[in-house]
C-alpha cells in the first residue's frame, strides 16, 4: 500500500521508470502508484514494497521488470478512438502510396503503441478494404508493438467485449469479426494481418531493417517527459520513408521538435521529402 512506500523509495523507482520504460511518475501518481505496487508485491511474495523497488532497480530479473511495466502502464483504448486519423490514413494516405508503390506494392505500416490491439487490427481492417481483390498482390500487413506483455497477450488473443467492437460500423464487424458468447473475436484473416512484438520506445536505437510508410504512435508521447519525447519523434521520423506519415494522438504536439517533421493537421505529421 502507498503508506509502505518511503519518499525515497517513490523517488528511486521514479528515475527506474524513466530509465526502463520512460514513465514519468509525478506526484499526481502517487495513489495509484502505491495501490499498483502493493497489489503486485502481493502477488508476488514479496515481503514490502520496498523489497520490489529494490530488486526492480537493480533490473536483473527481466520478468519482475514486465510485471512492474505492466502494474504502472495505464493502458486505456477502444476500436474508433479519434476516427479523423482513420479518414484521413484511408482517403489521403493510402490513395498516395497506392500510386508512389505501383513497382514494389509494398506498403509498411507500424502501429508503436498498440495496447489491446484495437487500432492496429482495425488498420489492417482498412487495408483490406481499401484494396480489396487487389490485396493480396500487396504485402500490406501491420507491425504491432508496446512494451506491455499483458496487453500484447490480449491483443494477440484478439477477442473483445461487446461494448467495445460494437462501436465499430456494422459492415466492418460483419465482415472482420465472430460473434462468441462473451463478444467478439477477429476473424483469422485480419489476425493473420498483424504482427505484434514488445518494443520499447525510449530504446536509443530503433533496430527496423526498411523504414515504414506510415507510423501511428498515438496517446503515448504525454507520458514521457521532454528530453524523451525529442528523442522518440527523432527515432520515429528516422523511421520513416521520405514522404511518410506520423500519427499522434489529438491532443499531443510535436511542433518544433523535430526539422524533419512538417505539420499537416492535428494529430498528423509527414517526414519531409529533401
Amino acid at each position: 500500500m502507498l503508506a509502505t512506500m518511503t519518499e525515497q523509495e517513490f523517488q528511486r523507482l521514479d528515475r527506474a521508470c524513466r530509465s526502463v520504460f520512460g514513465l514519468f511518475l509525478n506526484d499526481s501518481k502517487r495513489s495509484m502508484v502505491g495501490r499498483r505496487l502493493g497489489e503486485l508485491t502481493r502477488r508476488l511474495n514479496r515481503r514490502s514494497t520496498g523489497d520490489l523497488i529494490d530488486d526492480f532497480v537493480r533490473g536483473d530479473d527481466p520478468n519482475l521488470v514486465s510485471a512492474v511495466v505492466d502494474a504502472l502502464t495505464t493502458n486505456h483504448t477502444f476500436f474508433l478512438r479519434e476516427p479523423v486519423h482513420f479518414e484521413h490514413f484511408q482517403n489521403v494516405v493510402l490513395p498516395e502510396f497506392e500510386s508512389r508503390l505501383q513497382q514494389t506494392c509494398d506498403l509498411r505500416v507500424w502501429c508503436a503503441a498498440a495496447s489491446t490491439g484495437e487500432e492496429p487490427y482495425y488498420i489492417a481492417m482498412l487495408l483490406r478494404d481499401y484494396f480489396g481483390l487487389r490485396y493480396p498482390e500487396w504485402e500490406a500487413g501491420v507491425l504491432a508493438t508496446d512494451i506491455s506483455n499483458a496487453v500484447l497477450q490480449v491483443a494477440m488473443d484478439g477477442c473483445y467485449e461487446s461494448n467495445n467492437a460494437e462501436r465499430l460500423p456494422n459492415s466492418v464487424r460483419e465482415k472482420y469479426l465472430r460473434s462468441t458468447v462473451t463478444g467478439y473475436e477477429i476473424h483469422p484473416d485480419i489476425r493473420s494481418d498483424v504482427t505484434f512484438r514488445r518494443f520499447n520506445l525510449i530504446a536509443p536505437d530503433y533496430p527496423f531493417r526498411q523504414p515504414f510508410h506510415v507510423i501511428f504512435c498515438r496517446n503515448v508521447l504525454i507520458y514521457f517527459d521532454e528530453t524523451q519525447v525529442d528523442s522518440v519523434v527523432a527515432n520515429l521520423a528516422r523511421s520513416l520513408v521520405p514522404g511518410g506519415y506520423l500519427y499522434i494522438g489529438v491532443a499531443e504536439s510535436i511542433r518544433s521538435r523535430c526539422d524533419e517533421l512538417e505539420f499537416v493537421q492535428t494529430g498528423v505529421y509527414r517526414r519531409r521529402m529533401g
